[in-house]
């Protein structure tokens, strides 16, 4: 199970650890969720025959008790056909995780934050006085009449016993619902992607000088070296035009490592840092990066994606400005990471930096988004008789819905 729960760890809740430690990173993580929520019902539906009791409300907005059991039951067939290591049986959900946790409980609470999350960004859609436009409306339709014909046949009463059976809800039903995950989704557009909430510039530069720190990186390779000719010069495949390489061999690699124990020392006796960058890194790229690499907890899932080893993340976040780290990677080699201040305006228009740095607008956007979804929270009223008998194995596996041309 350990390569599910980080997988799972990884994708709907970025960097658990670091999260746990630092609630600001909660923003990302729950906007997470709604995409793959959003995306979940961007492909099927919403409940009902007759409206079910209110399991959540907030200020006059609810989420009924059979919305809630369809998103789970659609979060249950996601996991069951995604990972090998569930199978279509309750006893998957109640294997132990690494955290004492069951795989459903896990589950559980990142929909419950999901849904919540939904219900805030609700209250926000009628604060900003935002509406559905025919548009939005009609991709509803479309989604709906392409389920019709990839589930039913083309058959709505098919269909429509389909969705009954398994969620016990209609077609009329699934409307409504669809119609709230569209207020959803033009609330979040409006407001992050579209900038609807607003920053003045002093916020922007008050935010990443909290929230940004630079990386400057030693890279020693324990795997491979550059293959070479018997004149000592780089061997270079004919086909893709770069440099062919040669495992290491174990003598090698204990050179290498002495090596970089060496580094370290000289490093933390206040050797010049990027003379020791240019001397010893063996990163293809330091070139393109002289004043270091940027970097932000909250896009800590996306560095990791692109190659940034989770701890050499994990430990910088709790190192001071100046420390450096030596971060082992038996796979790969070793890093020696010195932190820095970010400096300042490296952001504006022109700036050699800039292009590290061109998301922060939106991480701006998102951090306001969580400040006033967090006003709402706490106000969320939750029938918690209800809550409790909502488990992932009282619900069926929900279904596999085509894909709309709505999306």
């Amino acid at each position: 199970m350990t390569d599910y729960v980080l997988y799972c760890e990884k994708k709907y809740a970025p960097f658990g650890r670091m999260n746990r430690m630092k609630n600001r990173n909660r923003t990302r993580s729950l906007l997470s969720l709604l995409v793959v929520l959003a995306t979940l019902l961007s492909a099927l539906c919403l409940v009902g025959c007759e409206k079910t009791e209110v399991l959540m409300s907030l200020d006059g907005t609810s989420i009924e008790e059979d919305a809630y059991k369809y998103w789970l039951a659609n979060y249950k067939n996601y996991y069951i056909s995604s990972f090998t290591e569930i199978g279509d049986d309750n006893e998957s959900f109640l294997k132990k995780l690494d955290d004492g946790r069951t795989v459903g409980e896990a589950i559980e609470e990142r929909v419950e934050a999901s849904v919540k999350t939904m219900l805030c960004t609700l209250k926000l859609y009628e604060k900003y006085n935002l509406r559905l436009s025919s548009a939005d409306k009609a991709a509803v339709k479309t989604m709906i009449e392409d389920n019709v014909f990839y589930l039913g046949g083309g058959d709505r009463a098919a269909f429509n016993s389909l969705l009954i059976d398994t969620y016990g809800f209609d077609i009329d039903r699934l409307e409504e619902i669809l119609l709230l995950e569209k207020k959803v989704d033009v609330a979040t557009e409006y407001l992050i992607e579209k900038g609807g909430i607003g920053y003045t510039a002093d916020e922007l530069d008050a935010f990443y000088m909290e929230n940004y720190y630079r990386l400057k990186i030693i890279f020693v390779n324990l795997t491979a070296k550059t293959k070479v000719d018997e004149n000592g010069k780089p061997v270079v495949d004919e086909i893709t035009g770069k440099e062919e390489s040669v495992p290491l061999t174990d003598e090698e690699k204990a050179a290498k490592a002495t090596l970089a124990d060496e580094i370290l020392e000289k490093a933390k006796n206040g050797e010049d840092f990027d003379s020791l960058v240019t001397k010893y890194s063996e990163f293809t790229n330091k070139d393109s990066y002289p004043n270091g690499y940027y970097v932000t907890s909250l896009e800590f899932d996306l560095l990791a994606d692109a190659g940034m080893p989770s701890e050499m993340l994990l430990q910088s976040l709790e190192a001071e400005s100046g420390d450096v780290l030596m971060v082992k990677d038996d796979d790969v080699g070793i890093y020696i990471v010195k932190k820095l201040a970010p400096e300042k305006g490296a952001y504006g228009t022109g700036k050699v930096d800039a292009a590290q740095l061109a998301n922060i607008s939106v991480r701006l956007l998102e951090s306001k988004f969580s400040d006033m979804v967090d006003t709402y929270w706490d106000k969320i009223i939750v029938d918690k008789e209800r809550f409790d008998a909502i488990t992932i194995l009282a619900v069926k596996r929900g279904l596999s819905l085509g894909t709309s041309s709505a999306n």
